[in-house]
């Protein structure tokens, strides 16, 4: 077993809109900024060893403009898939 000094929980971040992200440059200004504002700073508790707390955050991105963004990325994707977009709501058949 390590010996030292004990463990401190330096925070960690609960990210909403988490699908979004792959999709956004990160940048200082626009929907990632609150993001790395968070990251940077974790970073910095992690790197000083300061005690932290987790801290939850969303993407600056109006959630209509999301939903949409997602039902067009489904409807895509489904079709990508051989699928129609009503087969979306749709249930999968019980085998028998």
């Amino acid at each position: 077993m390590r010996q030292g000094r004990p463990h401190l929980w330096r925070g960690g971040l609960g990210v909403g809109g988490g699908g979004a992200i792959p999709e956004l440059p990160p940048a200082e200004k626009g929907p990632m900024a609150p993001v790395l504002r968070a990251l940077r700073e974790l970073a910095g508790r992690i790197a000083g060893g300061e005690a932290g707390e987790n801290r939850y955050l969303t993407i600056a991105f109006p959630r209509f403009l999301y939903r949409m963004a997602a039902q067009l990325g489904w409807r895509r994707r489904i079709k990508a898939n051989g699928g129609r977009a009503r087969d979306l709501g749709r249930r999968p058949r019980e085998e028998g």
